[in-house]
This record gives structure tokens, C-alpha cells and sequence, in this order.
């Protein structure tokens, strides 16, 4: 992303960057991850329980 401010015999510009993470889409990413290795655990000890 480019800005440009001018003014009378003056003109400069900036340049910034940045990373626009999408926080719902993370946080069901995330959350799903959990559940798994939550359920996996879960199964385990289940499995070495019988």
C-alpha cells in the first residue's frame, strides 16, 4: 500500500505492508485442531483402558 500527501512544492510518499489474517477463519482452524488432538487422546486412553 502506497500513500502519497502533496502539498504546494512539496510531495512525498510512504510505504507500509501488512498481513490481514482472517480471525474467524484462524480460530475455527485452531479450534478443530484441539478437538482432534483432544479426541485422539480420548481414544487412546480408551483403547489401552480395554
Amino acid at each position: 500500500m502506497t500513500l502519497t500527501a502533496t502539498a504546494k512544492d512539496v510531495r512525498e510518499s510512504g510505504r507500509v505492508s501488512f498481513l490481514a489474517l482472517p480471525w474467524l477463519a484462524a480460530a475455527v482452524v485452531l479450534t478443530g485442531g484441539v478437538v482432534a488432538l483432544v479426541g485422539l487422546r480420548v481414544r487412546r486412553r480408551r483403547a489401552l483402558g480395554t
